[in-house]
């Protein structure tokens, strides 16, 4: 996952430089940076999972963690700090070398919050993926995830989910990477997606200590 993120990182200086100077500048690299990669995280947290738990299913079958909560969720916080960590670095990369390079002063509270609350968005989306990576095999978690991409373009990037979107929880590293531009941040939209991501890291847990494997 880092790999990716770095190569991101790397792409969006060069896409980025073309905003240097520009009227605006800090807010369109923001919305470049993280309207894309928030975009393709579902597809992403996806991918990882499934074969995170692809490997644990050719080991044996599930055998080493069926009725361990521990177990379980040892995967999601794998997940969760590899997303965390190459989140951050990339964003402190991207952010460095625009800085430096091209002598300028992109806020760093603003970027630094911008990748927090993307993390903070995607954490529903690990368990829903790690569940269906445990239930389905690795192509339906996959299509999963594309679909889950497609939503989040449709419904977090235009204004046909503005009123949908804290119910939609595929659209939340979006849409909360933004929320930083909303006169008042702390809402009443945001209870929505708080309950709603607290709904389905409760259930997924609930789900796996009564899971017996696939049979």
């Amino acid at each position: 996952m880092l790999a990716f993120f770095v190569t991101y990182s790397i792409i969006m200086i060069w896409y980025s430089s073309f905003y240097i100077g520009n009227n605006n500048m800090q807010i369109k690299i923001y919305e470049n940076f993280f309207s894309t990669i928030s975009i393709l995280l579902p597809s992403l947290i996806s991918v990882y999972a499934s074969l995170e738990c692809f490997i644990e299913k050719k080991a044996n079958n599930f055998q080493n963690i069926i009725g361990k909560l521990n177990a379980f969720f040892s995967k999601i916080i794998i997940l969760t700090l590899n997303l965390f960590i190459s989140l951050l670095l990339s964003t402190l990369i991207f952010l460095s070398y625009i800085n430096l390079h091209f002598n300028i002063n992109l806020s760093y509270k603003l970027f630094l919050t911008g990748a927090l609350l993307t993390f903070i968005g995607s954490i529903p989306l690990i368990y829903i993926y790690v569940v269906s990576s445990l239930i389905n095999s690795i192509a339906p978690t996959v299509c999963l995830g594309f679909f889950s991409t497609l939503i989040s373009a449709i419904l977090g990037a235009t204004a046909l989910g503005d009123h949908i979107w804290t119910i939609v929880p595929f659209t939340y590293p979006l849409r909360l990477a933004f929320i930083q531009f909303v006169e008042q941040m702390m809402n009443w939209s945001l209870v929505i997606p708080l309950l709603i991501g607290i709904i389905i890291i409760l259930y997924s847990t609930f789900w796996f200590s009564k899971w017996e494997g696939n049979k």
